[in-house]
């Protein structure tokens, strides 16, 4: 192991030449801003697993997945058909849903234990990546100041690589898989187009969308023309993903192919609307001064020729998150895997560099160690914290209960009422194991579609069938329309809150 400071330190300042004070310089930013990030580091994750027991989601796709899991722990359907009531999408392949439903077998029915049972996992992901991207870089670079550097940027820069590390999604273990086979390739570890292709299957079994790192590895064997590799490759991904796939299918649920394919493809895409949403975002809120810190070391990198493989992985990312970032929905969870390549960018040049001598080597640590300064001259210490809001993060972003406040009394309270309650809030309608519809926003899109019927919603109300109906405190959507229906129909708001109002006939 290259030892932490490197005998060039000791070199004397008079004669010294370019490439000595560049490595000396380097090496000194590199302590700093691990010495600096570590301390973000710690905060990180101190914050990460107070939010696991949060009694109330970090988001509203939490109480989504959470519905799954509860199905899982219930012993019910993933993927019923969505030709009659409930109407509940789960659009993400079953490990979304599968290892938080079988820990939650362990709570009692109650939802704050799907919230909990479903973040455990990304958490540990989360630890699991740090010290996966440790390794690779020990294994690739043989630098330890390296070994610490990469960990520690990934965490600096957690607000985009990491965001959902404490949320009950399907981001971070996705993310874990996906260079977990990536770098099985990277090393050319002993049989790794099988442990590539068996880690990109099991990414792809949390969430369809991670596809760039096995289009990568693809290309990049065909341009290789390594045809014994990509016949493994190819076989072993293929067979892998048509085994989750069918066994979702034959297992958990009739309706699979219309929950996680047929349904998402009816899903509007915009791409060029969205990369100027998102990236402006990005740079300005998230990237910050690491920005050109990567593209410097991204340029050198592709003018000195070297590092092919990580570029072309870079190039496909940005065509792919460029493109489903379109989607109706997303957010800045779509830009994870993008931001940790430029990660992997920054400390990959940033050995090059130092392993050529070049006078450029300093430039990419030095922006890591401007954004922590100026983030903390700007904000003060502790401004880079965990925040439940992904899209603007705020300096001391402090966990705090959604505007709607806390659900819990009134679920209890409607829990306890008779059969004909329609209840269309979300979070109540979870509480109180009282689902008709979920997911507002894209049950909307499918109505206006045609793909489902919205007369199993109406009707009942035009026929005045339900005694209360809770609604949001604003309804969105189609939740507009019942809303409508209810008054024409001579419901009337008996009760309002911050998080529902109450219709009764």
């Amino acid at each position: 192991m290259a030892p932490f400071l490197p005998e060039v330190f000791s070199a004397e300042d008079r004669g010294a030449s370019t490439a000595a004070r560049s490595q000396r310089w380097t090496y000194v930013l590199l302590v700093v801003v691990i010495g600096l990030g570590s301390i973000d580091g710690a905060r990180m994750w101190t914050d990460g697993a107070g939010h696991i027991g949060l009694p109330y989601p970090t988001g509203v796709t939490e109480l989504y997945i959470a519905d799954g899991i509860g199905a899982v722990a219930r012993g019910e359907p993933i993927y019923p058909p969505l030709d009659s009531l409930p109407f509940v999408v789960r659009v993400y392949n079953p490990l979304t849903y599968l290892p938080g439903g079988l820990l939650a077998r362990l709570f009692t029915d109650d939802f704050d234990g799907l919230l909990i049972a479903g973040r455990v996992l990304p958490f540990a992901s989360g630890l699991a990546f740090l010290l996966l991207a440790g390794v690779w870089s020990q294994r690739r670079f043989g630098r330890s100041t390296l070994t610490v550097f990469l960990p520690v940027l990934l965490m600096v820069m957690h607000s985009s690589t990491m965001t959902d590390f404490f949320r009950n999604r399907p981001e971070m273990p996705g993310l874990l898989l996906i260079f977990a086979g990536w770098f099985a390739f990277d090393l050319r570890l002993r049989r790794w187009p099988v442990v590539s292709a068996l880690c990109f299957a099991g990414a792809f079994a949390f969430k369809q969308s991670f596809i760039a790192a096995p289009a990568a590895v693809s290309l990049l064997l065909l341009i290789e023309r390594d045809a014994r590799m990509v016949a493994t490759f190819g076989g072993t991904l293929l067979a892998s993903v048509l085994v989750v796939v069918l066994g979702a299918w034959l297992t958990l649920g009739d309706g699979y192919f219309d929950h996680t394919f047929f349904l998402l493809a009816a899903n509007p895409v915009h791409p060029l609307r969205a990369s100027a949403s998102f990236y402006p975002i990005l740079i300005r809120d998230h990237w910050q001064l690491i920005f050109p810190g990567a593209v410097v070391a991204l340029v050198w990198l592709l003018a000195a020729g070297r590092e092919r493989p990580l570029c072309v992985y870079l190039g496909l990312c940005l065509a792919w998150t460029s493109w489903s970032h379109g989607k109706f929905g997303a957010d800045l969870n779509y830009h994870g895997e993008l931001s940790i390549l430029l990660a992997l960018v920054i400390v990959t040049a940033t050995h090059r560099m130092l392993e050529q001598g070049s006078r450029w080597a300093p430039l990419p640590v030095a922006a890591v160690l401007a954004f922590l300064v100026f983030g903390t001259l700007t904000h003060g210490v502790g401004w880079n914290r965990v925040c439940l809001n992904r899209i603007r993060p705020t300096p001391h972003c402090e966990p705090g209960p959604p505007a709607t406040g806390d659900v819990r009394p009134t679920s209890e309270a409607l829990r306890t009422r008779g059969a004909n309650l329609l209840i269309l809030q979300p979070e109540i309608a979870l509480r109180t194991g009282r689902v008709v519809a979920l997911d507002t926003a894209l049950l909307t899109l499918l109505f206006e579609q045609g793909r489902l019927d919205p007369e199993l919603v109406l009707g009942p109300v035009r026929a005045r069938r339900h005694t209360t109906i809770v609604l949001p405190l604003h309804p969105t959507g189609y939740l507009r329309q019942v809303a409508a229906v209810a008054e024409a129909a001579g419901y009337r708001s008996v009760h309002r809150s911050r998080s529902h109002i109450e219709l009764r006939r």
